[in-house]
């Protein structure tokens, strides 16, 4: 089958088109002031479709306007596919930021942040209130602020703060020189550190960004698909999953949890604080990843019995004290080059264990010795 210069040139004419119907309608055309805009892919696909029967029905000048026709329709709908999905390009602005709330808290607090599109901060400060401040481009601030709802209630049975924040707003496409990215938005919670407010517990998740915290926590529940994780303070149970991301932990864990990344990579510094809890009381805090390394350095409390499990199946697994000198009494059985078991501390202290595993990377766990408060 050979291909004419007619063929040719109406190719790279309807690729024109192509490019140049999509840019104009998605920055010249308001779609979301269109009436019934969510019906009008449907409509222009289908006038596409019978544009392009026309097409190969018709002959000459007639069959390249008409496949013209078919693909600025199609352009179109796609058009307006983006703007029912929230898409839309703005152009680039200088950042600015927005006190959204402050809400007082003298007590105990429980948060529940659900922001989609932003990257999430969850921080202290030296102010008296819980403030919630949101950083986007200048252009876009009023709109980003509409989008989130805050509600805060005091249980009136123990003085709990409940505050929820919560945004489904989604991000437009920033035009750039020569490129497109969608920009980043921020959204940050600062809790007073002195006062007397205390996290109780906390739920954050997003789809695009990442998150950090960087405060104490009794229970901690921490959500993305697409972003990294920073955590450090000192928690109770700890909860953590992402799906394309890393995760860093910095701090103590009482009573154990789960650490999860799909595509990323565990590293930090741990304390297993169970001095803190009863007697007797003991938690396991289990670290996993699919396709990454997992790599972390772990201190116990003084009358913590430590019990830490490595294993992989695509790489080597190391457990060692930290600095790779010995004399903390950390007995160490190496199973296989991809399994290690250890433990250290009094036989009847306080349990803790430490698991970590990942498919296909390495494991490398180094005992730091004995923490001590203060």
């Amino acid at each position: 089958m050979r291909v004419g210069l007619k063929e040719l040139l109406l190719g790279a004419a309807s690729a024109l088109v192509l490019v140049g119907v999509l840019a104009c309608s998605l920055l010249c055309i308001p779609w979301h002031l269109l009436p019934d805009s969510e019906a009008l892919p449907a409509v222009l696909g289908l006038a596409a479709a019978l544009g392009a029967a026309a097409a190969g029905r018709a002959r000459g000048g007639v069959r390249v306007a008409a496949w013209l026709a078919a693909v600025a329709l199609a352009a179109l709908s796609l058009a307006a596919v983006g703007s029912a999905l929230g898409f839309r390009v703005v152009p680039n602005s200088p950042y600015a930021s927005v006190t959204l709330a402050n809400v007082p808290c003298d007590g105990p607090l429980i948060l529940n942040v659900t922001a989609i599109p932003f990257h999430v901060h969850v921080q202290p400060w030296g102010g008296e209130d819980v403030s919630a401040v949101i950083e986007a481009p200048s252009n876009l601030v009023e709109e980003v602020e509409r989008g989130v709802t805050i509600s805060h209630a005091v249980d009136p049975s123990d003085g709990t703060l409940h505050l929820r924040i919560q945004s489904e707003y989604r991000r437009p496409i920033a035009i750039g020189w020569l490129a497109l990215s969608p920009p980043e938005l921020t959204l940050r919670v600062m809790v007073p550190w002195a006062g007397g407010c205390r996290v109780l517990r906390a739920h954050v998740y997003t789809v695009s960004g990442d998150v950090a915290v960087r405060v104490d926590v009794d229970r901690l529940s921490v959500q993305s698909v697409h972003g990294s994780l920073n955590l450090s303070g000192d928690f109770g149970v700890l909860e953590a999953e992402t799906v394309s991301g890393g995760v860093f932990l910095s701090g103590g864990v009482l009573r154990g949890g789960t650490v999860r990344s799909t595509s990323g990579d565990v590293r930090g510094e741990i304390r297993a604080a169970g001095a803190l809890g009863p007697a007797g009381a003991g938690g396991t805090l289990h670290l996993s990843t699919t396709s990454g390394d997992i790599e972390v350095e772990i201190s116990r409390g003084e009358d913590v019995h430590l019990e830490i499990y490595a294993g992989t199946t695509g790489g080597r697994a190391t457990l060692m004290e930290a600095g790779g000198g010995s004399g903390g009494g950390l007995d160490v059985a190496v199973i296989s080059e991809g399994e290690v078991r250890g433990s250290v501390g009094p036989p009847g202290g306080r349990e803790f264990r430490l698991v970590a595993e990942t498919t296909s990377g390495d494991v490398t766990i180094r005992y730091a010795g004995v923490w001590r408060a203060g």
